[in-house]
């Protein structure tokens, strides 16, 4: 488990896995589903939820 930079991808399009987790001030965003997710304050788009416990299970 590491925690991500500001701006990182931490989910990659067609992965099911995070990358990295993000800060607990940011969201990890996308355009929409099938698209980059990145680290971000902004809480508008495709929010993927990451869940603190069982870390790397494919959601």
């Amino acid at each position: 488990q590491r925690t991500c930079w500001w701006n990182e991808i931490c989910k990659e399009e067609f992965q099911t896995l995070f990358r990295c987790k993000c800060p607990l001030w940011s969201y990890c965003r996308s355009p929409g589903r099938y698209y980059n997710a990145f680290c971000t304050m902004t809480g508008v788009g495709y929010i993927w939820t990451q869940p603190d416990r069982n870390w790397g299970v494919p959601i």
